[in-house]
């Protein structure tokens, strides 16, 4: 039976800063850690994760789009904390995220 390497990425908004900030690590300890994965998966903001490393896009690079684009999505602040209104400006994030895959997918064809 074949053995495959998985990498997978939860989601949880700003959370995806950190799972990108340890894999950062993690590639500097183990520099082929990236290439050795045969499947990346994730959910919510790990799927962006997930789809970005699969693209052959680095972690550094990831997480400089990550930090410049899709986090700001998650910091504007709203009446009722964060623990109470978990609406996000869903049209800024999209749009982020949009034109990352356009990236991806022009750059590959």
């Amino acid at each position: 039976m074949a053995k495959y390497r998985i990498m997978t990425f939860d989601g949880g908004g700003t959370l995806g800063a950190l799972s990108l900030q340890l894999l950062n690590r993690l590639v500097k300890q183990n520099p082929t850690l990236i290439s050795r994965t045969h499947v990346f998966s994730g959910n919510s903001i790990g799927s962006f994760t997930a789809l970005a490393l699969a693209s052959g896009r680095s972690p550094q690079e990831t997480f400089r789009y990550f930090k410049e684009n899709i986090l700001p999505a998650f910091s504007i602040s709203r009446p009722g904390g964060p623990v109470f209104n978990q609406q996000l400006p869903y049209s800024g994030f999209i749009k982020a995220v949009r034109n990352f895959s356009r990236k991806i997918f022009v750059s590959k064809t």
